[in-house]
């Protein structure tokens, strides 16, 4: 019964969520190169820590002391940079700060004549505190707060956002995760709900995800990763935005993650329907 009281709050929460409008539209897209190797399907999986973004809920899993720098070039210039600190606090707590950074090149700017008045940088910050606890050794809940700055040529927007999660191992193997991301007490925010079912068996990993936005169609992704050495992990992923009017895949993506003792190295690329790339690398240090 208290499975399901955890579960009908999350759908409560994310119905009152959902019917925002937007703002500060780069809070859709999350770094990390596991997300992207496996498609952006992570939601249904236990102790990932590129989950940290949007669904810390699993963290509480997780073991330890970790430290992760993520890099992700995207097409025409832009970038994504994050670091996150991933502290086991006990046995059902973790804790995690992250900070995210993006920029997005430098662009022209021009009068309403369509004259050049020089170049900007744009750029967004977003500072990030995650808690997550296990409530049972099967169940766990998550909170972000968020604190995104955006920098458009002068015009600034800031907002306090939060993210709410909840994991719950349904069998040894099979794991349910939902998480409500960017709510907020505006009407101008980019909110999310995700979904996702994830397997874990010795070496595979896999999860099925579904993702509704309150602008936007429905996007579905799939990931799996699989090891195939101890040291060797080889993550793909495909991802398919229902609002497309291409009858293909919206991307597909691979990845492979290398891990020699405390370290793991992962990177890989993301292909878009549109032709453009995606490339990303990232560092993870186990301090303990």
């Amino acid at each position: 019964m208290r499975r399901v009281a955890v579960f009908a709050l999350m759908l409560c929460v994310a119905a009152l969520g959902i019917s925002a409008t937007t703002e500060l539209a780069f809070m859709r897209f999350f770094p990390g190169a596991r997300y992207a190797a496996m498609g952006g399907a992570l939601t249904g999986l236990p102790a990932e820590p590129d989950t940290v973004f949007f669904s810390p809920a699993g963290l509480a899993f997780m073991k330890g002391t970790s430290l992760t720098f993520s890099h992700t070039e995207y097409y025409a210039g832009s970038r994504y940079e994050e670091a996150s600190a991933i502290r086991q606090l006990g046995d059902s707590t973790a804790l995690a700060i992250s900070v995210l950074y993006l920029w997005t090149g430098t662009q022209d700017r021009r009068d309403s004549l369509g004259l050049s008045l020089g170049t900007f940088s744009p750029y967004q910050a977003v500072p990030v505190l995650s808690v997550s606890k296990g409530l049972t050794k099967d169940i766990s809940l998550g909170f972000n707060m968020k604190f995104p700055y955006e920098n458009l040529d002068g015009s600034e927007a800031f907002r306090v956002l939060y993210d709410f999660s909840a994991l719950l191992n349904i069998l040894e193997c099979l794991s349910f995760g939902a998480c409500l991301v960017n709510a907020g007490t505006y009407q101008d925010l980019p909110v999310l709900v995700k979904a996702g079912l994830g397997f874990s068996s010795g070496v595979i990993k896999a999860d099925l995800d579904a993702e509704f936005k309150n602008a936007g169609s429905p996007v579905y992704a799939f990931g799996v990763s699989v090891l195939p050495e101890e040291f060797l992990a080889l993550m793909a992923g495909v991802c398919y935005d229902s609002g497309t009017t291409l009858n293909i895949l919206n991307c597909f993506s691979f990845g492979v993650e290398i891990s020699v003792s405390r370290f793991s190295l992962s990177c890989g690329m993301k292909l878009n329907y549109s032709a453009a790339t995606t490339q990303y690398a990232a560092l993870r240090v186990r301090l303990d």
